[in-house]
C-alpha cells in the first residue's frame, strides 16, 4: 500500500535491488544503456557530494520499489541552481498509488531546501501514462529537445 511507502537515500545494501529495477527501466527506454553506466551512476550516488542524486521509494518492508535520479547543476539564466529529473521508475506491482507523483514531490521539497530554481524532465511524446502525472504537477514546457550524440556508449 502506499502508505507504508517511505522515501529515503540508497544504502550500499540496495546495489541489488536498485539494479534489478534500473534494468527493468532500461528496458523500456528508447535509446540503448551502456554496460557500465548503471555502475557508475550507484558508484555515484553513493558518492556524498556527487551532483547525482538518487532517492528510493521503499516498501513496508525497506525493499526498493521505485526511485528517482536526478542531477543539480549552474544554471546560466539564475543564481539559482536546477535540476533535472534524469529517471523516474515505480515497479509495475506499484503503479496506480501516486507513487511517481510521490518520489517528485519529495524531489521537489529538497529542492525547495535547497534553493533550487526549478525543477525540470522530459518523457518520450508517446507515454500517455507519465504526461497524465506530469501535466497535473507541473507546467509544460514548450521547448524541443535536439541530440547530437558525441561518441559511442
Amino acid at each position: 500500500m502506499a502508505n507504508e511507502i517511505a522515501i529515503r537515500r540508497p544504502r550500499a545494501t540496495d546495489a541489488a535491488a536498485w539494479h534489478r529495477l534500473w534494468q527493468a527501466l532500461v528496458a523500456t527506454g528508447p535509446e540503448p544503456c551502456s554496460a557500465d553506466a548503471p555502475a557508475e551512476v550507484w558508484r555515484r550516488v553513493l558518492t556524498p557530494g556527487d551532483a547525482m542524486g538518487l532517492w528510493l521509494a521503499v516498501d513496508g518492508e525497506d525493499r526498493p520499489v521505485g526511485f528517482v535520479l536526478s542531477v543539480v547543476f549552474p544554471y546560466s539564466w539564475s543564481t539559482h541552481p536546477v535540476c533535472y529529473l534524469l529517471d523516474l521508475y515505480v515497479a509495475p506491482e506499484q503503479r496506480g498509488q501516486r507513487l511517481g507523483q510521490r518520489l517528485i514531490e519529495h524531489l521537489a521539497a529538497e529542492g525547495r531546501a535547497a534553493g533550487w530554481l526549478k525543477l525540470m524532465w522530459m518523457t518520450q511524446h508517446d507515454n500517455v501514462a507519465a504526461q497524465r502525472l506530469y501535466d497535473r504537477i507541473a507546467t509544460r514546457s514548450t521547448l524541443v529537445r535536439y541530440d547530437m550524440m558525441l561518441s559511442d556508449h
